[in-house]
């Protein structure tokens, strides 16, 4: 058996794969920017999600999108907080918050997050992992460093990685069972390599830790057979009628996104991160009652 737990969570694998759906409290994702900047419109959607069956709901207010635009740490909060707050009080799932700075995760935490999902990108991890190790918290530790595209095993980078700060982490003393494992799909790596790095998934089982897999309608899909390309970014702001059409376009990578979750789980990812919570809970779960037969 294998945990992940948090102050107010465990999960035990193995199980039925956790769904963890994503709410973006952002002007400029990738997929679905400024359609739940509103507080009212994305506690709306967390509860949604929820009740579609989304056991974590991943919160995040800054885009990561090559080419996103930073943000100040006061900003994130400004855009996160009383999101956070509010489903808090309405929801039982799990609350996971998306970010890459120390000073929005330590105030997520505070206000009643259970999970940091770490965007980090390359910076020290020393005072994150005191955090988590403080409050008891889950912790995403996901791979965001860009690999070369001459590079001809990235699951032997990941793996290398994963090995070096899951030490560090139970040195700065977090629990290895607060941690789950993300490759990083779609984050400094080409095509080849995201595909590599999801058949590879059985490699990282090695760590006795779930893996979490973030695949949900990103770029690499848009370039395969049948894919949905995206549109080309202007150079100014989007209209409403552009943005309506790039999340059309996005929406339209579904099929690959629903592939890359049924693939996952038979191969032993026990969370989904997704933006589709209804279509692919209904899809791993037929996969998953397959695989036992």
């Amino acid at each position: 058996m294998t945990r992940f737990r948090g102050k107010n969570f465990d999960f035990r694998f193995p199980r039925p794969a956790v769904i963890m759906g994503i709410l973006n409290v952002t002007p400029d994702s990738f997929s679905d920017g400024g359609r739940f900047l509103h507080t009212e419109e994305a506690v709306r959607r967390g509860l949604e999600m929820a009740e579609q069956g989304a056991e974590i709901l991943d919160l995040g207010a800054e885009s990561t999108r090559p080419g996103f635009q930073e943000v100040t740490p006061e900003e994130e909060w400004r855009r996160l907080g009383p999101v956070l707050t509010e489903l808090r009080q309405r929801t039982k799932a799990v609350l996971s918050v998306d970010t890459r700075h120390i000073r929005t995760a330590r105030l997520a935490l505070e206000a009643g997050a259970d999970i940091i999902n770490d965007v980090g990108l390359g910076r020290s991890y020393e005072e994150m992992f005191r955090l988590i190790a403080d409050h008891g918290a889950g912790y995403v530790l996901m791979h965001s460093e860009t690999v070369s595209p001459e590079e001809k095993d990235p699951l032997e980078i990941v793996n290398r990685f994963f090995g070096t700060v899951l030490e560090q982490a139970e040195q700065l003393g977090a629990d290895p069972e607060q941690i789950v494992l993300d490759p990083g799909i779609g984050f400094g790596k080409s095509i080849k390599h995201n595909l590599l790095l999801i058949s590879g998934l059985h490699r990282y089982k090695k760590w006795g830790r779930p893996v979490l897999l973030g695949a949900s309608r990103k770029s690499f899909m848009k370039d395969l057979p049948g894919g949905a390309h995206q549109p080309e970014k202007p150079s100014g702001p989007l209209s409403s009628e552009m943005k309506v059409a790039e999340r059309k376009t996005l929406s339209n990578r579904l099929g690959g996104s629903l592939a890359a979750a049924c693939f996952a789980v038979e191969h032993g990812a026990g969370i989904l991160r997704v933006h589709d919570v209804q279509e692919t809970l209904q899809a791993v779960r037929l996969t998953e009652l397959l695989c036992k037969e």
